[in-house]
């Protein structure tokens, strides 16, 4: 897709767009009884150009995020306390209920977000493609507010585990009830994985971590998230690290071949990269970054305490082939004045530091430490 369109101008960032939704009385409604629904987007020219940047066309976007079924949702379901996430019907957008508060934090960083994300391509931040909202035109005027984003764990390969890290362990479990479907949604007690990457590879996601954090912090955003998916390898596959963070699977008979030709070349030449090409431009990569990376993971026991797992040397055989899939979501969360107190008031019953709840600097650096002990370099396995 061409990204020919220019950098929004200080009005689009004001700009809004409404337009009429009429139901017939014949036909199911959201809310019983109510047929006009009047749906407003926020800064439409702002988000069509976000969406060129994550190469999604405004013409897939607006039928698949605009239509019965989103409404039906939004209206007829609540999650806990209040918000409501799901997937749209193609599976590329995740759709999420949002408080009004949320939705003023996204439009009071969305400048910079949006020439942090521009300049940035692989910047691991979840796409942020809209903010809307539903407001029911009749007795009492229900509104829905609502953000739809990338969904950054789409892959052409089965995610067999799924996990929402913070850094801190406190009060992150997954709760017994839930069960253990593969579906759900792990929490940072219940991660018994460490992984081990390419070196350049985990070099280079750190550093895109720490640059996203940088960002986040100065916006004095806190209480995002680490979401990672986990894809195990068959044991009929092999998935080799390239230098530039892609993957490719072959069988185990291709990568002998493969060997046995390298050893009859007498000319080698020098991979090494530095640190200024593991930052050159993203479009020499073939998949999104932060999607498909090849690694190994190492299991530890579970801890009833739970707790980041610790380092220890460990063999390469103990290690299984994965695929992992990584992005930063949950952005909407202002250190504001109801934050100070409620880490003022968890600071008395528990470790300051251990609390999810902390000034954006503090979250910033616990955050990156986490990220960093449980992505390792794959030259510390035996």
């Amino acid at each position: 897709m061409e990204r020919h369109q220019k950098d929004p101008t200080i009005s689009d960032y004001k700009t809004t767009k409404s337009h009429l939704i009429r139901f017939s009385k014949n036909d199911p409604q959201p809310i019983p009884g109510i047929t006009d629904y009047l749906w407003k987007d926020y800064c439409p020219a702002v988000f069509s150009r976000i969406l060129q940047l994550g190469d999604v066309d405004s013409a897939d976007y607006i039928p698949t995020v605009c239509c019965d079924e989103t409404l039906n949702l939004i209206f007829q379901s609540r999650g806990k306390s209040g918000s409501l996430l799901f997937l749209s019907k193609d599976l590329r957008f995740v759709i999420k209920t949002v408080r009004k508060s949320e939705l003023k934090v996204c439009l009071d960083f969305l400048p910079n977000y949006y020439r942090h994300v521009k300049k940035n391509e692989s910047s691991l931040l979840t796409k942020v493609y809209g903010l809307h909202v539903v407001t029911a035109i009749g007795v009492g005027g229900c509104k829905c507010y609502f953000v739809v984003m990338s969904n950054a764990m789409q892959t052409d390969m089965s995610l067999d585990k799924y996990f929402d890290l913070k850094g801190t362990a406190k009060g992150r479990t997954l709760d017994k009830e839930v069960g253990h479907d593969k579906k759900v949604i792990h929490k940072d007690q219940d991660l018994e994985y460490s992984f081990y990457l390419h070196p350049l590879l985990r070099t280079r996601i750190l550093g895109q971590i720490k640059y996203d954090c940088e960002f986040l912090e100065a916006e004095n955003i806190m209480n995002y998230s680490l979401l990672l998916g986990i894809h195990f390898e068959t044991s009929s596959e092999v998935t080799e690290c390239s230098l530039d963070g892609t993957s490719t699977s072959s069988t185990k008979d291709e990568i002998s071949e493969n060997d046995e030709d390298a050893d009859d070349s007498v000319d080698t030449v020098d991979t090494e990269l530095t640190f200024a090409d593991l930052y050159s431009s993203p479009d020499r990569f073939d998949h999104r970054f932060g999607v498909q990376m090849p690694a190994r993971a190492l299991q530890h026991p579970l801890h009833e305490t739970g707790s980041t797992p610790t380092h220890r040397k460990a063999k390469a055989e103990e290690c299984q082939d994965v695929t992992l899939c990584v992005a930063i979501v949950d952005l909407l969360k202002h250190y504001n004045m109801t934050k100070r107190f409620e880490h003022a008031y968890k600071s008395i019953q528990f470790d300051s530091k251990s609390i999810s709840c902390v000034n954006p600097k503090a979250y910033s650096s616990r955050f990156l430490e986490f990220c960093s002990n449980i992505l390792r370099e794959d030259i510390e396995l035996e």
